[in-house]
């Protein structure tokens, strides 16, 4: 019951870390709590900010379009790993963000962290399909790294993200009297038939 209660306790810190969401109503970035984003939110990732949820990179600070990131709590590995927005958006300015509608097609929730498949069309790009991979998303508990901020688009949140399909469920606890217990009982059982 101890671990259920830490474990509660560490889902609300987490689910109540902040981000930056675009608000279209007062056309401004806003602070908005993890566990308010929606698929379709257009978020804002500074410099050693953890990713809130899984976004496709949509534009970088870098002219090149590259980010990096940490995945040390996604798959245990120190070095940085770099992502790349679309060579159709990575050109565009900071003030066109907010303009950017995408119409996207991509496929379901699943564990796999190597492999992405998707496309998307902008509105700001005379309707082009942008093919969509691995290399432009940025997983949910990983890390911007070198990378003054970046633009992404939300797809996966909760328990649809990637980090939270890789989570294994706690084994179940029982202790040595209550397997002796258990082992009597049934041995009782068994003897009364």
């Amino acid at each position: 019951a101890w671990e259920d209660y830490n474990r509660y306790k560490q889902d609300k810190e987490v689910n109540s870390k902040i981000s930056l969401v675009y608000d279209y109503k007062v056309k401004e970035y806003l602070q908005k709590k993890w566990e308010e984003l929606e698929v379709g939110d257009l978020l804002k990732v500074n410099n050693g900010e953890e990713v809130a949820a899984d976004l496709i990179l949509i534009k970088s600070q870098k002219k090149t379009g590259m980010a990096f990131i940490d995945t040390m709590n996604l798959d245990g590995e120190t070095n940085l790993k770099e992502r790349m927005a679309p060579e159709e958006t990575k050109d565009m300015s900071d003030e066109a963000m907010p303009k950017l509608k995408a119409k996207m097609n991509y496929e379901k929730p699943n564990a796999s962290l190597e492999r992405f498949d998707g496309t998307a069309v902008f509105n700001e790009l005379l309707d082009t399909k942008v093919k969509i991979e691995a290399k432009n998303l940025l997983l949910r508990g990983c890390y911007l790294k070198n990378t003054e901020y970046i633009f992404g688009l939300v797809i996966y949140t909760g328990h649809e993200s990637k980090i939270m399909m890789n989570a294994k469920h706690p084994p179940t606890k029982v202790s040595n009297v209550m397997k002796v217990m258990n082992y009597l009982l049934y041995s009782v059982f068994v003897f009364q038939m």
